[in-house]
């Protein structure tokens, strides 16, 4: 599958804002140039698997997530309160608190 790069640098784009990051912040957390993220974001260039997922963990999104247009079923206020509520979490973290949800959602729909 190619991947679609308007999609991509629109997507990289605006994880990146909802993050509250500039190009300068995320092109030197994932070491590349400003002006290669700049290309990236305009659609003119195709990261490397490396630098995508640098860049998805910089973001705190999956790869998939940034390679494909988004569903219209998920709203952007999800998305928001995603980013602020696990945004900063460690993959240890992250992955003890979606055991804790799972757990819990099947709790609450054997009591519905």
């Amino acid at each position: 599958m190619a991947i679609k790069t308007v999609i991509l640098g629109k997507n990289i784009r605006e994880y990146r804002k909802r993050a509250g990051m500039t190009q300068e912040e995320l092109s030197k957390r994932v070491s590349i140039t400003t002006k290669y993220l700049s290309r990236l974001e305009s659609g003119n260039r195709t990261p490397g698997v490396d630098v995508l997922d640098l860049i998805a963990q910089e973001l705190h999104v999956t790869m998939d997530a940034l390679v494909h247009e988004r569903p219209g079923d998920w709203p952007q206020e999800a998305e928001l309160l995603y980013l602020r509520l696990f945004g900063d979490c460690t993959q240890r973290e992250l992955s003890i608190l979606v055991n804790v949800v799972q757990y819990m959602k099947s709790q609450l729909r054997k009591n519905t």
